[in-house]
Formats: structure tokens, sequence, C-alpha cells
């Protein structure tokens, strides 16, 4: 199949390595960008207009606020092609409305596709076919972890847990990283002891062996400094806390719908 991803920012170049199996071209009215990906320069294009006779699907990979106005400066017919997006708040009515196509998949992928290791949500449209289904599933999961959703909507969640997720993790690292320095560890120390505890801690999760609940109860030993550290969390109502960021990012995500 012949991708063409429109929109060579972080996310639509991080898409290049999804469809590694297949012929991918790229269109972005910024040259620079372009020359930074690893590419065919034959597959490279600056109007969208030229890249789509070529392709058999389109991935939409624009800043949302940019999409009414790139959709008004197209003028090939695009109701023949498989209509992919990864862009936030754009539906798929508003899609199939835009592009006049009934094929269409919405992606919801994280920060973490740019390394390979992303979590990817996806939505498809009663008029995509299995083979299409397939090819999606198997090209997101060579970006990372892929998950098929049956109803659109939920993409919203995806987007506060998934979407927004990592910077929650980040924002711990910050804060863990103050608390040691607090307890008089340099600021380089703190860093590195904090930064890399989480991500040792990731690793241990991704391993599968256990699941995020078994591992805390493993290093909880009774009357220890852990037990300690999250009976303090309980009393400070840490689950709630995350339950209500992670509502705020739900309610904003149905917010920015356009």
């Amino acid at each position: 199949m012949k991708i063409g991803i429109i929109g060579a920012g972080p996310m639509g170049s991080a898409m290049v390595y999804a469809f590694k199996d297949h012929e991918v071209m790229l269109c972005d009215r910024h040259p620079e960008k372009l020359k930074k990906l690893i590419v065919s320069t034959s597959n490279l294009f600056s109007e969208p207009d030229a890249l789509i006779p070529f392709v058999d699907a389109v991935l939409f990979a624009v800043k949302p606020q940019s999409f009414e106005a790139l959709m008004g400066s197209i003028t090939t017919n695009l109701n023949d092609r498989l209509i992919l997006s990864v862009m936030a708040g754009i539906t798929t009515t508003q899609l199939r409305t835009q592009t006049q196509a009934q094929q269409v998949i919405r992606c919801m992928p994280n920060l973490g596709v740019q390394l390979k290791t992303g979590v990817t949500a996806w939505f498809a449209t009663e008029a995509v076919t299995e083979v299409q289904r397939a090819f999606i599933a198997e090209s997101l999961s060579a970006v990372g972890i892929q998950v098929e959703l049956k109803k659109e909507s939920l993409l919203d969640a995806v987007t506060a847990i998934s979407g927004s997720g990592p910077a929650y993790f980040f924002l711990l690292a910050e804060a863990l990283t103050m608390a040691a320095e607090a307890m008089g560890l340099t600021p380089e120390q703190a860093r590195k002891i904090a930064e890399g505890t989480l991500v040792t801690s990731g690793h241990l999760m991704a391993s599968q062996k256990r699941s995020a609940g078994d591992w805390k109860r493993e290093i909880m030993v009774s009357g220890g400094t852990t037990e300690a550290a999250i009976l303090s969390f309980k009393h400070s109502h840490f689950n709630q806390m995350v339950a209500k960021a992670a509502r705020a990012a739900l309610q904003r995500s149905q917010e920015l719908r356009i």
C-alpha cells in the first residue's frame, strides 16, 4: 500500500516508521522538516495535491486548527482513499464531511511512538474493511502497543490517560527530584536517582512478569519505609487526585472537539 503523510511534524515524522513495510510519501510546506526524514527525495512533496494522486491512503498529521484551511486548499478527490488521522479533536464525522471518504480511521498515539514504544488507540468507521483494519493494527504495532476501540467517544478517555499520561510521569519525576534535593542530595544527584528509579520501574512493569499492584506489594514490606510512604499517599487521597486530574483532561478533550 502507498501511504501519503500530510504534515511532517513530530507525530507525522514518527508515523513514517509505522508504515516501514509500505511505500511512504510525505508532504509538508516547510522543506526543512522533510530534509530530516529518511525517505526517498522522490517521495517528498510541498503540496497535498501533488501527493494525493500517487497514494492509496492519506494520513493527516497537521495541527487540528489547521485542518479546515488545509482541506480548503486541496482540490484532488479523496473519496476513494483510506483516510487516517492523528489529529486530536477531529472526529470521523468531520473527516468524512471534509474528505467525502467513508473509510476513515482515527488514531490517538502518544509521545512514545517517537521511540517506537508508544501506545495508540484507534477507531474505524463501519466502511473500513477487515483488510484495512489488519493493515492499521500491524502498522501501529511497529511503533508500540495498539488497541482498537469500538466506540469513538472512548478516544477522549485515551487522550486523558495515554495522550497526557507521559506528562503525569514527568511530573512525578520532578516531584521526586525536588524531594531528594530537600533531603540533601545535589540537584544532579537528585535528578539522576529520581529519574533513574522511574525508568527502571517502567522496565520492570514492561517485563509483564507482574502487574503494577503486584510490584508495589512486593516492595512494600510490612512496617517498612515503602509502606510508610504508601500510607502517606493514601492519607493524602492520591488515587482521588489522579482520578480528578484524568477527568479534567477528559473534559478538556471533549471541549476541544471542533
